[in-house]
């Protein structure tokens, strides 16, 4: 909506929050205000130049895609039979993408940010632990580009890293955060016939992948 004006419908998700510009209706708009309950998301003209958040359906990319992804940009045996112009762009991709050996940092927009090339669950893992690191949030994930951003990334990574979160400490952290539970059940229209607990559980054991996660950032489970 804007200015009470209804422009058009995207998935309620989890990677749709404040300050996010989206492309709806042929126009970016950037995000000012979510209720959850009436399922309303207000925006404005956005004018800061950020590009935005193209929102598909918010389905599951796998881990195995992923990796075949990063594969395809380390390896230049994939690129025979490929033309001079998609050996380029490839081999752009590769030099601006893959410059450390662990976590491949990206500049993007004059800001530092994560390009983890892992699937759609661990990404949304791991943009929740950096937010449960302060109980903010703090970090956006852009799933499309297997993308996280926010501020300081690569010390709180490695806070992340060292505090090794359980299962049970999410499962705290989104039963004191039901706003959360609700933006990664906004497409189960059977979500409000669940008592709370089931909810969670049902996140965790679904929607996030915590063990992935932890194999991606090196920490013992």
């Amino acid at each position: 909506y804007s200015s009470q004006n209804k422009i058009g419908e995207i998935p309620l998700t989890p990677g749709v929050q404040v300050g996010v510009n989206i492309f709806l209706s042929a126009q970016v708009w950037k995000i000012i205000g979510i209720e959850l309950k009436s399922k309303k998301i207000y925006v404005n003209r956005a004018v800061d130049g950020n590009p935005p958040m193209f929102l598909g359906d918010g389905g599951n990319i796998t881990n195995e895609i992923r990796n075949r992804m990063k594969s395809i940009l380390e390896d230049e045996n994939y690129w025979i039979g490929y033309n001079e112009n998609i050996k380029e762009v490839l081999g752009k991709l590769s030099k601006e993408n893959l410059k450390y050996e662990k976590f491949q940092w990206v500049e993007k927009n004059d800001k530092v940010g994560l390009r983890t090339f892992q699937g759609t669950k661990i990404n949304r893992t791991l943009q929740l632990l950096l937010n449960m690191l302060y109980n903010e949030i703090n970090y956006k994930l852009d799933d499309r580009e297997t993308f996280i951003s926010g501020p300081n990334i690569r010390e709180d990574i490695n806070k992340v890293i060292e505090r090794n979160f359980t299962k049970y400490e999410i499962f705290l952290y989104l039963k004191d955060n039901p706003e959360i539970v609700e933006l990664y059940l906004s497409s189960n229209k059977y979500r409000m016939l669940l008592p709370d607990n089931l909810k969670i559980k049902y996140v965790i054991n679904n929607k996030l992948n915590l063990e992935g996660a932890k194999t991606y950032l090196g920490c013992s489970s």
